[in-house]
């Protein structure tokens, strides 16, 4: 998948665009065992870059909610 992201750091008005391709790979069960997140091509290798990877590690579950069953799922309406 390519995915481009905006980060703005506001209050110091800094900003800065990624350009991700990312690799999902999946056990014979279907579920997901490595997810690799190459920014501009290559992992990170700066703080600054892990920085920002660790906080959308961390922020994008707080609005993306993976059903942990087939019930869940249903319930979400999907």
């Amino acid at each position: 998948m390519d995915m481009k992201t905006r980060y703005v750091v506001k209050g110091i008005h800094m900003e800065q665009t990624i350009t991700s391709v990312i690799t999902i790979a999946t056990g014979p069960d279907g579920k997901i065992t490595k997810v690799e997140d190459k920014w501009n091509g290559k992992l990170p290798d700066s703080t600054w870059t892990s920085a920002l990877r660790n906080l959308n590690s961390v922020t994008v579950p707080l609005g993306v909610k993976v059903p942990k069953n087939k019930e869940e799922d249903r319930a979400m309406g999907n």
